[in-house]
């Protein structure tokens, strides 16, 4: 299989060296696209004490403004020629079961053109608590649709089981044409660029396989400058990915549309409840507005009743938002 990796950076020259000496040890990748964000620094890959043969591969790319993770994704994909393609984040490390993955999609038995594979990961902060994998709700999505460490496709259920995973970009490995024939991409903001990725991907998709098998560990700083921490009105752009689901939902057929509708609302209700927890007070009007806004817009009279008949925790959780402005 040839591989792209595609690397969106900020400002952290640390992650970057320990991820790219890894990925140098895997020898698995075609090219390893390294998408620098207007870093303060440029990155010195002389000095990293890469081989020659990797140092080959890195295609280097610097936006002179800062501009998100997800412009750099963005330009990243349209660079890449591999097949296939993964976005991984300069923080994070892959592990071992990685290469069983590559190794398990490149038999003959697997089909050449799925569109995308996901897979399991570590989160740092369940490994601090000493357990493994990620979040409860998310390993029972998991155990719900019986994966397995052989890589498989999903039939039209579990696919609106796995959709409801939280929305990263690196768990999942690209058919690079798929991609780009259907125009994916991530949202260009500071923060929650890869809900539109994500979900449209899952939309689109035809095919997708899925493994038991943890292919990466996820690492997450409690304090600091990293984007997981920030708290400020950047949390409220969130609604242009919402957006640009909603519209390619509308470009699907009413059949398909609707069986992702409950998931997708359901996702965006508890990540609308997410960043309310998680933000300054200051913005939570504004964001109380435009979550009511992002339901009225979208949910006629037949929409809501339908909810209401299918998922009426959702459909109550939505009303008592419009009707008493709560995100909780």
């Amino acid at each position: 299989m040839e591989i792209s990796l595609v690397i969106p950076v900020w400002n952290d020259p640390d992650g970057l060296k320990r991820l790219l000496r890894q990925v140098d040890a895997f020898a698995i990748f075609k090219e390893v696209i390294v998408c620098d964000d207007a870093s303060d620094n440029e990155y010195d890959f002389a000095s990293w004490e890469l081989s020659p043969e990797f140092q080959g591969k890195i295609i280097h790319l610097r936006s002179e403004v800062q501009r998100g993770a997800g412009h750099g994704r963005n330009i990243g994909l349209a660079r890449a020629t591999g097949d296939y393609l993964i976005f991984f984040d300069s923080d994070d490390l892959f592990e071992a079961g990685f290469l069983q993955i590559v190794a398990a999609l490149a038999q003959p038995d697997i089909a050449p053109d799925f569109d995308f594979c996901i897979f399991r990961h570590h989160d740092s902060r369940m490994l601090s608590l000493g357990q493994t994998g990620t979040f409860s709700k998310e390993e029972q999505l998991w155990q719900a649709v019986q994966a397995e460490e052989a890589p498989r496709l999903l039939d039209s259920s579990q696919i609106l089981k796995l959709c409801s995973l939280a929305a990263y970009p690196w768990n999942k490995i690209y058919r690079t044409a798929f991609l780009k024939q259907h125009d994916l991409r991530c949202t260009e903001l500071p923060v929650h660029n890869d809900i539109e990725l994500h979900w449209t991907s899952f939309l689109r998709a035809e095919a997708v396989l899925c493994t038991s098998v943890i292919g990466a560990t996820h690492f997450v700083a409690m304090n600091g400058e990293r984007l997981t921490n920030r708290r400020n009105d950047e949390r409220i752009r969130v609604f242009e990915a919402f957006e640009n689901v909603r519209s390619c939902m509308a470009r699907i057929p009413p059949a398909r549309r609707l069986r992702f509708l409950e998931p997708f609302l359901l996702f965006a209700r508890n990540l609308m409840s997410w960043i309310g927890e998680n933000m300054d007070e200051d913005h939570h009007d504004e964001m109380i507005r435009r979550s009511q806004e992002f339901f009225l817009d979208g949910l006629d009279t037949d929409l809501m009743t339908l909810l209401a008949y299918r998922n009426p925790a959702l459909a109550g959780s939505i009303n008592t938002l419009l009707a008493q402005g709560k995100l909780g």
